[in-house]
């Protein structure tokens, strides 16, 4: 366990507080609780001016509990920060566990903490317990992670539950697969006043749908009642937690979306027959999946708006990485490597009539081999796209891999697919 004493605090805030304990001991108490009152009503981590351009200072917190506590790591995907730089000290003679670094005053970004106990019970990692804002996440055994908002950041104008706009209504379905074998829930989003006969409608597939929280309906319909966009019909494909199988490209799913779930889908619902109206959407591997299946599919999909798709992602390189490492936490950083197969397919491809809107976290620091190849692999695919003639926008939003994006930003990609 990392101990520090005053001297060594940068956070004014918490240096502050430190000095009025070591002066006043036996108020101590008194100081710690009323510290972390202000604490648990305006939220974590901490964040204060800075002397360093275009950052502030960010205190990451942790209060302890009566279980003795080995270490604490700030888990993030944006500083590049080892993560050594990342594990938190503990303040003499308090609860407070912290560590303070500059971040830069545009970012979005999830975190969470990992916790290694004294008595060697199972690591637990989870969201911060005090921050003052979470987004849903699939990734997360909680459902959801913590997210720090730096003061410029972007806003996500369209993100959240508006509750002077109409609403639309959830439908639930299961949908039966010949072609893998499998069944699955499909969550389907009708928009207010949505009626059969009214149609045909455009609609949207959007892969990873049963991630906890999706904002999908909250962002149509806010956008739908601004007159951003016409009324959509969404389709929320649950992947069955196997989409590491299904969504970096497998031919069978996505022949199964375009020849099996979409037909079965007029079936059900008055939607487009134009493929100029049908819309993938997804982000990581579900990107990779909206941008794979349009380019083999696109007499059904005309569209995609994906967020961080897995440019890097070769299957060779996969398996390669694990069977030379031993696991997949090595840096790849100039090992020998396939064309990634997304690239690849655009690359060698005739121009197929669709349209892809994409974006990539300008700092993206994913687990290895991704890493630095995510944002470059972006800007690689975003070239072939312009040379090969097709109708595309390509845009890096300050942040890592993270759905503290992609969950707002989903919106400008509706958008622009309907500004036409």
């Amino acid at each position: 366990m990392t101990t520090a004493s005053t001297s060594t605090i940068i956070s004014p805030h918490l240096r502050s507080l430190a000095e009025s304990i070591a002066s006043a001991p036996d108020q101590s108490e008194r100081l710690l609780q009323d510290f972390w009152t202000v604490i648990q009503q305006e939220g974590t981590p901490l964040i204060e001016p800075s002397d360093t351009s275009n950052a502030c200072l960010v205190t990451w917190l942790y209060r302890q509990t009566d279980r003795e506590i080995a270490s604490i790591e700030v888990i993030e995907p944006f500083s590049w920060k080892a993560r050594e730089a990342r594990r938190l000290s503990k303040l003499d003679g308090t609860d407070i566990w912290y560590i303070s670094w500059h971040v830069r005053n545009d970012l979005r970004g999830s975190y969470g903490f990992l916790i290694t106990w004294a008595d060697g019970g199972e690591p637990w990692r989870g969201a911060d317990p005090l921050a003052r804002d979470y987004e849903g996440d699939g990734w997360e055994e909680e459902g959801r992670t913590s997210v720090i908002v730096m003061p410029q950041a972007a806003s996500l104008t369209w993100r959240h539950a508006d509750p002077s706009v109409p609403r639309g209504t959830i439908h639930e379905h299961t949908f039966h697969s010949d072609t893998l074998g499998n069944k699955r829930a499909i969550l389907v989003h009708t928009p207010a006043g949505y009626e059969k006969s009214a149609g045909p409608y455009p609609f949207v597939v959007i892969f990873d749908g049963e991630e906890p929280g999706h904002p999908a309906p909250d962002v149509i319909d806010n956008l739908i009642a601004a007159g951003m966009i016409p009324p959509l019909v969404a389709i929320l494909v649950d992947q069955i937690e196997i989409r590491d199988q299904e969504l970096p490209g497998n031919p069978h799913f996505s022949r199964a979306i375009a020849t099996e779930l979409v037909p079965w889908l007029h079936t059900e619902y008055k939607l487009s027959n134009d493929p100029r109206d049908a819309i993938l959407n997804g982000g990581s591997y579900g990107g990779f999946c909206s941008a794979y299946t349009a380019l083999h599919h696109p007499d059904v999909f005309g569209n995609v708006v994906m967020h961080s798709p897995s440019c890097w992602m070769h299957p060779n390189l996969m398996e390669t990485w694990a069977t030379r490492n031993g696991d997949m936490t090595a840096d790849p950083v100039g090992e020998p490597a396939d064309i990634p197969l997304l690239i690849q397919e655009f690359q060698t491809a005739e121009r197929v009539p669709i349209r892809i809107w994409h974006e990539c976290g300008g700092v993206e620091n994913g687990p290895a081999p991704a890493r630095i190849w995510q944002t470059f692999g972006n800007r690689w695919l975003h070239d072939i796209l312009q040379l090969k003639g097709y109708d595309t926008t390509y845009r890096e939003y300050v942040g890592g891999h993270d759905h503290a994006w992609w969950r707002g930003t989903m919106a400008e990609g509706l958008i622009w697919v309907f500004d036409r």
